[in-house]
């Protein structure tokens, strides 16, 4: 048996069935919890209190465009996150999207403490609940802000300390879910078509851009069509699938640690907290390492030039040496990203112009196979040591 609640045509249900027929009054009727939506603080209060969850307040999370999370205060005044899927994209309600990402999320943020290395500097969430039914996880909070906001908002925070955390973390995940074993493991667990569909995104959207800024399209045909899926030799380890900044919650800092005087100002190195684990697939490690040093090396150029990129890549190619077909794929999703999302007006428009020029001018290196462009680029170190 489910639980129920009382609900009226005006409290946001979709579901046809548990509305009355079109009057001039509000009419209530009985509906099941599990049925009804969770798209907002309401419908959110009455699934808590249908779970007999104690909460004290809530409110939105930033960020993310795929899924409903709200920050929720505990009774003991701490904080948790509670992420609900919904069968379409939350920002834009007209493109479905399957609900088993929650799954998929819960299982990697279950299963991969079991089969990689702790860290004490960069964590996964801990899984509180979850309501496979209802597509709602609730878990730990890892911080109010992302690691790209406090990038550029943050002057004490250590930044290339943290790249290169997150390179040797990100280079262990990689290295020991490629070991056999594991590998085969992983292969049977996370086959999410979800994720590959999400990989395809930005390579669908290529031709368009390079099209927006006058450039021949069919290079991003081609490119689509080479790098655009992944087949059997690019399944050797877990990627994350979409990883970058605003998927790495970092710590609040403890008020009480503050001092007073400016010369006795250190830069901090919080713990970081890896999000979003939805998108996790088998597939090949180099994509995730082009996805977080574009957007590293993004941050960089136009936020201070802090030190992120060049610290997480050397941490990383120190930690797990690439071979020069990875390297290539590595080059690609870097390209790619820096084109498809100089849409995010990371800066005028002709320094927009000068980012898809860059990155056409690295798939193009690779269209031609002329890799000494690409070891005068952004990605020169990857090229600077013989194989």
């Amino acid at each position: 048996m489910g639980r129920y609640d009382l609900c009226n045509r005006s409290c946001g249900c979709q579901n046809k069935q548990q509305r009355t027929a079109a009057a001039p009054r509000k009419i209530y009727r009985w509906v099941k919890i599990d049925d009804m939506p969770i798209t907002t603080e309401i419908e959110l209060h009455q699934f808590l209190s249908s779970k007999d969850i104690p909460h004290y307040g809530t409110e939105v999370a930033a960020g993310g465009s795929a899924n409903f999370c709200w920050r929720i205060k505990t009774p003991l005044g701490k904080r948790s996150i509670v992420k609900h899927a919904e069968p379409f994209v939350r920002i834009m309600p007209e493109i479905p999207l399957p609900i088993e990402r929650m799954d998929y999320e819960h299982l990697a943020l279950t299963t991969i403490p079991n089969i990689v290395s702790t860290n004490e500097h960069v964590l996964l969430p801990q899984i509180y609940n979850y309501f496979p039914e209802e597509h709602v996880i609730c878990m730990s909070d890892g911080g109010s802000q992302n690691l790209k906001e406090s990038y550029k908002s943050d002057v004490g925070i250590d930044i290339p300390i943290l790249g290169q955390r997150i390179g040797f973390w990100l280079a262990r995940l990689h290295k020991e879910t490629s070991q056999p074993e594991t590998l085969e493991f992983v292969k049977r667990t996370f086959d999410s078509e979800v994720a590959k569909s999400v990989f395809r995104y930005t390579y669908n959207g290529l031709t368009s851009v390079l099209k927006q800024h006058g450039h021949d399209p069919a290079l991003g045909e081609r490119i689509n069509a080479r790098f655009g899926t992944e087949d059997a030799s690019d399944r050797v380890c877990l990627c994350h699938g979409d990883f970058w900044l605003p998927n790495i919650q970092i710590e609040n800092q403890d008020p009480a640690i503050e001092v007073e005087e400016e010369e006795e100002r250190k830069l901090r190195a919080p713990v970081l907290t890896v999000i979003d684990w939805e998108n996790v697939r088998v597939g090949n490690g180099a994509t995730d390492v082009g996805r977080f040093a574009a957007d590293s090396w993004l941050v960089d150029r136009f936020h201070g030039d802090k030190g992120m990129f060049e610290a997480f890549l050397k941490a990383y190619l120190t930690e797990h040496p690439l071979k020069q077909r990875d390297k290539i794929r590595l080059v690609v999703h870097f390209a790619v990203h820096i084109i498809f999302y100089s849409r995010m007006r990371w800066t005028d428009e002709e320094g927009t112009t000068k980012l898809v020029r860059l990155g056409k001018a690295m798939l193009e290196a690779v269209d031609t196979e002329d890799l000494t462009i690409l070891a005068r680029g952004p990605l020169a170190q990857l090229f600077s040591e013989s194989e």
